[in-house]
C-alpha cells in the first residue's frame, strides 16, 4: 500500500511539472512517422522544419508529398530542409520539384536540386539502376576528380530535366554551370548536345569547359568532337 501510494505522488508531480513546463512532456514522448508528417503542416515553423530533418534522417518514403508541398514554405530555411531531406530519401516522385528548385534564386537550392535530380537515376530506386552503381556511396559527383558515374543507356530520363539543366548552362554563377554540365555528362543527355556546343564556345571558366568536355566524352557522339 505504501509502494502504491508513493506511486501515485510521483504521478501527481510528474503531472504538475508537465503542466508547468510542456516542453519537457513534448520532449519525453516519441513521434511516430505519421505524427511527424502531420507535423509538416503545423502552424508553428520549428516544428514544421524538426519534423521534415527527421523524416529525412529516417529516410521516410511515404512523407515524400507533404516534403515536396514543404519545398514552397514561406520561410526559405524550412523549404532548404526539406528539399535536404527529398534529396536524402530519393523518392523518384520528387524530381519535378528538382526541376522547379534548379532555378530557384539561391546558389545552394540549385545544387542540391541538380544533385536530387542525379540522385533519381544513378540510385537504385524505383527501378532505375544505374552503371557502376560501387560508385555511389564513395564519389561525389561534384568532386573535382572525374568519376566514371552515367546512367545506363536504356535508362529514360526527363526530357524536362534535361532542359532544366540546359538552362543552366548560361547561368551566371560559374560554379552551377559546373554541376550542370557534370549532370549532363551523368544522365547522357544527348538531347542537350547542341546547347553544350554554343555553351563550350563562349564558356569563359576553365573548370566548366572541362567538364562540358568530360560530358561530351560521357555522351560518346562523334559530332561532340567537332566542338571539342
Amino acid at each position: 500500500m505504501c509502494i502504491y501510494r508513493n506511486l501515485l505522488c510521483g504521478l501527481a508531480v510528474w503531472a504538475m511539472v508537465a503542466g508547468s513546463f510542456p516542453g519537457l512532456a513534448q520532449q519525453s514522448r516519441e513521434v511516430s512517422i505519421d505524427g511527424l508528417i502531420y507535423d509538416l503542416d503545423h502552424p508553428d515553423g520549428d516544428r514544421r522544419k524538426a519534423a521534415a530533418k527527421l523524416l529525412g534522417q529516417h529516410k521516410a518514403v511515404q512523407s515524400a508529398p507533404g516534403l515536396i508541398e514543404l519545398t514552397e514554405d514561406p520561410d526559405r530555411l524550412i523549404r532548404m530542409v526539406a528539399l535536404r531531406a527529398l534529396v536524402g530519401i530519393n523518392d523518384p516522385s520528387a524530381l519535378d520539384t528538382y526541376v522547379r528548385l534548379t532555378h530557384d534564386s539561391r546558389e545552394e537550392v540549385q545544387e542540391k536540386a541538380i544533385e536530387g535530380i542525379i540522385n533519381v537515376y544513378i540510385v537504385e530506386t524505383g527501378g532505375f539502376i544505374t552503371v557502376l552503381k560501387q560508385f555511389v556511396e564513395n564519389v561525389n559527383p561534384f568532386s573535382d576528380d572525374y568519376n566514371p558515374l552515367v546512367v545506363e543507356p536504356f535508362v529514360p530520363v526527363s526530357q524536362d530535366a534535361i532542359h532544366a539543366l540546359t538552362e543552366l548552362l548560361s547561368w551566371h554563377i560559374p560554379q552551377i554551370r559546373k554541376d550542370a554540365a557534370i549532370a549532363l555528362g551523368i544522365l547522357q543527355a544527348r538531347s542537350a548536345l547542341p546547347a553544350m556546343q554554343g555553351a563550350l564556345s563562349r564558356e569563359t571558366s576553365d573548370g566548366v569547359k572541362v567538364e562540358l568536355i568530360r560530358a561530351f566524352y560521357k555522351i560518346g557522339d562523334p559530332e561532340a568532337g567537332r566542338a571539342i
